[in-house]
């Protein structure tokens, strides 16, 4: 080499940019590798989200048709108990729900109905969060229609509503899926406006109809946008 006027130096300058050279595919793939694990362990994960939301939702079902609704047409039965209602079902209603069944809830149980004994705190509860999901249903939904598609598209709706409003907190570092942490998260986003374009959206979809459900209006919490209840309050303030 020294006759080419190689030194020593140089040839190992060169070797060592080959050996870095080298070991770039190597770094590449386990970068690639990683997010791809990372991927499949969210996947999973929502995988298993989606699961359990299916399993609660056939259980709620199961527990609405087990409520015979003959006492309301004057055909008197025994009430349930504890040997005709698996010890199951009890189980299940002690465990915390999922927003998709309180969604399924609210549209098959029709908890607004006078005729029906209700917890006030639960039931405002259940409200206010079916209110919060219809924003996170951007295209709008119809739920107004009868038949034996009517439930089909109530846990469809319920569990696009659920995705979406789960996406939207794991995009802001909240990945705690919980019942009462999601609307707690989500009252606070409310409070501090993060939701007026959402709220705004929501009013232009039941103005041009495509926001449809069987709700009727006494049962449906009107959600402000903070910006317009400033405005209002300021307005009021200097009418004083």
């Amino acid at each position: 080499m020294s006759d080419a006027g190689i030194s020593h130096r140089e040839m190992l300058r060169w070797g060592l940019t080959i050996a870095d050279a080298a070991e770039i595919p190597a770094v590449a793939n386990a970068t690639l590798q990683r997010a791809h694990e990372a991927a499949l362990a969210q996947k999973n994960e929502e995988i298993v989200q989606l699961r359990d939301q299916v399993s609660d939702l056939a259980a709620r079902l199961a527990d609405l048709e087990l409520e015979s609704p003959s006492a309301e047409i004057g055909t008197s039965t025994a009430p349930a108990s504890a040997t005709t209602r698996p010890a199951a079902a009890a189980c299940r209603r002690a465990t915390a729900k999922s927003l998709s069944a309180v969604w399924f809830d609210w549209h098959i149980g029709q908890p607004w109905s006078t005729s029906k004994k209700r917890d006030r705190k639960r039931y405002h509860d259940a409200k206010l969060t079916v209110a919060y999901m219809k924003l996170f249903l951007p295209a709008g939904f119809q739920l107004g229609e009868a038949g034996t598609n009517a439930k089909a598209g109530v846990v469809k709706t319920g569990v696009a509503a659920e995705s979406g409003i789960l996406q939207y907190l794991r995009a802001l570092g909240l990945n705690n899926s919980a019942y009462g942490t999601v609307i707690k998260a989500l009252k606070k986003h409310h409070k501090e406006g993060k939701l007026d374009s959402r709220i705004e959206h929501y009013r232009k979809l039941l103005q041009s109809g495509r926001a449809v459900d069987l709700t009727p209006p006494h049962a449906r919490p009107e959600l402000m946008p903070v910006a317009k209840d400033k405005q209002a309050e300021q307005t009021l303030r200097a009418e004083d």
